[in-house]
């Protein structure tokens, strides 16, 4: 049994704990990504780069910054 929900949460744990002003993620899930965007620590510290969930592919990356960025699409 794989437990992928308690691993997730274990990681969204961890990005609290530790704090950091950048996490990057590699090879994410869909459902983990769903479950980044409700937990409110990463809402009220985090600004997300753009969302892989309406690309059709199973896993991406994402990126968790304290400074907000500007959008390069300008």
């Amino acid at each position: 049994i794989l437990q992928h929900k308690t691993r997730f949460e274990f990681i969204l744990k961890m990005i609290e704990n530790y704090n950091a002003d950048f996490v990057g993620l590699n090879e994410i899930t869909k459902n983990f990504l769903k479950m980044a965007c409700k937990n409110k620590f990463i809402q009220e510290n985090y600004s997300m780069s753009d969302s892989f969930e309406n690309y059709n592919i199973k896993e991406g990356n994402l990126i968790l910054s304290k400074i907000n960025c500007e959008s390069l699409d300008k």
